[in-house]
């Protein structure tokens, strides 16, 4: 294994996703103080075409291009929001390391401050997922579901403006972005079940990449691993033509691994949820099999059509 003086790490150039990286390089300089590191921003399509909905856009739309850099060895890793990325890698590219997830909830922030229950019936809630708009459309039939673009900072502010009553997003980035105080309400895993990976960070490298494996190894965090490979897992047995909206997070507890896994329609009005339970070990296994109970539920019609 030939070993480098820099590392070169390919992210977005979103507020957000800076930070992240910056969460992985802590973490790195700890391990390794004499490495140099170096940063790349790259443009995905969704940066680019702003304006064009997240459905016109492939699943993985804000991963090809950070890929291609790595096939070109402009970069030698790359750091991913681990929600964003497809159930399965190409082979030529490795899942080197899974930092420690931070919370994986969703959050409401409103303009008024006020929780869903308290918004006026007609409020309009902006939300680019279809995962998202059919829980809350279960939680509240009245409310308005209005498509929202734009990274986090701007989904907010957008709220802030008053163009929406108020948006949902994810802990996680409203966290890193040191914006929780806007945040109306926080929901529990069970109100708004998570997409497979929320909260956690993916690092990537080219599987030929041996010392940019080793390099990253300390950046994994194998609670954060073992659940995220159930959820993907699950995620993986729908398929990457699975249209309808879908959830599943898994968490390790004294008791084994617990999963919690969702398939509706996109009104949520026909909305199959349930959970599963075993040993971490058979994370993978477990995914798959909470996959296939919630099919044979009566999911399997809404998955095929």
């Amino acid at each position: 294994m030939k070993r480098r003086n820099r590392l070169v790490v390919g992210t977005r150039g979103s507020a957000l996703a800076l930070v992240q990286t910056e969460e992985v390089f802590k973490e790195l300089r700890a391990a390794h103080p004499d490495l140099e590191f170096q940063v790349v921003t790259i443009r995905t399509s969704p940066d680019v075409r702003r304006e064009d909905p997240l459905s016109s856009f492939d699943r993985g739309m804000f991963v090809k291009e950070l890929e291609y850099a790595l096939l070109d060895k402009k970069v030698d890793m790359v750091v991913h929001s681990l929600k964003d990325l497809p159930s399965e890698t190409p082979p030529q590219f490795s899942i080197a390391a899974i930092g420690k997830r931070l919370d994986p909830r969703d959050v409401l922030v409103s303009r008024a401050g006020l929780p869903l229950a308290r918004l006026p019936s007609g409020a309009r809630i902006g939300t680019s997922s279809p995962r998202r708009a059919c829980q809350v459309k279960a939680l509240r039939r009245d409310v308005e579901i209005v498509l929202i673009r734009g990274n986090v900072d701007t989904r907010l502010r957008k709220v802030s403006e008053g163009q929406y009553d108020a948006a949902v997003v994810a802990a996680a980035g409203v966290a890193r972005l040191g914006l929780l105080d806007q945040v109306s309400q926080f929901f529990s895993p069970r109100e708004i079940i998570p997409p497979p990976g929320q909260g956690a960070l993916a690092v990537e490298t080219r599987a030929a990449d041996e010392w940019a494996q080793w390099v990253v190894g300390p950046v994994n965090h194998q609670p954060t691993a073992v659940a995220v490979t159930a959820e993907r897992a699950f995620m993986a047995r729908l398929g990457a033509g699975c249209r309808v909206p879908f959830a599943a997070y898994g968490e390790v507890t004294a008791e084994g691994l617990k999963l919690v896994g969702l398939i509706s329609d996109t009104d949520g009005e026909r909305c199959f949820t349930t959970d599963i339970q075993g040993d971490p070990a058979r994370a993978e296994e477990l995914g798959v099999e909470l996959a296939e109970r919630l099919l044979s539920a009566g999911a399997r019609d809404l998955v095929e059509t």
